[in-house]
This record gives structure tokens, C-alpha cells and sequence, in this order.
């Protein structure tokens, strides 16, 4: 399974937590796990069986794994929560010849 920290980088890499449902960034990390876990612990305070939700990150495109979404399951039922971690190239300098 393909790793969000085997994300291609030009630059310094960061992770934003965010709930791209309602297009609120919760915060940007140098690092994935604190991103995931900020993610995990607003999704366990929005629901009062929190503590009772299996999650797990799936990335979005198996071929890039910049962007991943917690998916949650109670007991059969499984679903998207909004919540992912999107990683972001930060760069020093333009380049008007590059990509956006």
C-alpha cells in the first residue's frame, strides 16, 4: 500500500489536517501523524460514540499519495468522514516555467 510520506517532494514538505466537506483547515504539521491525529481527535469529539469508531486513512489516488481521507466504520457501517491529509510542496523560490 502506498505511504503518504512516499509523497515526491522538490521542496519542504508539509501536511494540512483538514474537513474538506466544510473547507476548513484545521492546521499544517512538518510531519503526517500529528495532521492524522488532529483529524482523529475533531471526528471523536463530533460524535458521543467516538470512542467506539474504527478509522482508517485510505489515500484518494493509490498512484499519488498526496491526499488521504479518514474513513470511519460503526459496527457494518462504513463511511467517508470529511477529514484528510493533504501533503503540500512549499517552495523558496517561483518558477514561472513549472507546473502548477
Amino acid at each position: 500500500m502506498a505511504n503518504q510520506n512516499d509523497h515526491e517532494a522538490s521542496g519542504l514538505t508539509v501536511y494540512r489536517a483538514e474537513h474538506y466537506g466544510r473547507g476548513i483547515v484545521l492546521c499544517t504539521y512538518t510531519t503526517p501523524e500529528p495532521a492524522r491525529e488532529h483529524c482523529e481527535t475533531e471526528l471523536r469529539r463530533e460524535h458521543t460514540d467516538g470512542d467506539r469508531l474504527s478509522l482508517d486513512w485510505v489515500p484518494d489516488n493509490e498512484d499519488d499519495p498526496a491526499v488521504w481521507e479518514l474513513y470511519a466504520q460503526r459496527g457494518e457501517d462504513e463511511f467517508v468522514t470529511g477529514y484528510c491529509v493533504t501533503v503540500v510542496d512549499v517552495h523558496d523560490t517561483y518558477d514561472p516555467n513549472e507546473e502548477s
